[in-house]
């Protein structure tokens, strides 16, 4: 499965299946891999390995080396303490996951960068996945090939 890097136009990962492994590549010096279907995303956020992937037409977040499944059940908050942003997962009304990390700093304030369409969640990929979460036609399309 391939995955594409949130933050490095060039690298993509691919992750095994199996045993969730993974092994970066540049698509510039690995070029067969530009036309690869992609089948999810990936980032690092405090150094964890974060991916928001389909496999076999089920939606899965990966946070380090923990899989989990994004049922219907699967929800998610996102809030702001002290400087942090906390990620939590909750199956119905347990918690599964939180995770906790720092907002990322634009080197660009997004009022002077050109780029057209450009969103916080384009920096920050657990607010994109929260707001996948919390989009039910969203979370049905994201990463369809």
């Amino acid at each position: 499965m391939i995955l594409q890097s949130n933050d490095k136009f060039d690298e993509v990962a691919e992750i095994d299946p199996l045993d969730g492994s993974y092994r970066f590549f540049s698509k510039k010096i690995n070029p067969e891999l530009s036309g690869a279907p992609i089948s999810g995303t990936y980032s690092f956020v405090d150094q964890t390995f974060l991916a928001l992937y389909r496999k076999n037409g089920t939606l899965l977040l990966r946070i380090g080396n923990r899989e989990f499944e994004l049922t219907s059940d699967v929800s998610s908050t996102l809030t702001h303490e002290a400087g942090y942003r906390i990620f939590r997962l909750f199956d119905k009304q347990d918690l599964i996951a939180a995770f906790k990390y720092f907002p990322p700093v634009n080197e660009i304030p997004a009022e002077l960068d050109p780029t057209a369409f450009l969103e916080e969640e384009d920096f920050d990929f657990l607010l994109f996945v929260h707001h996948v979460l919390t989009d039910k036609d969203r979370r049905g399309r994201v990463y369809r090939n």
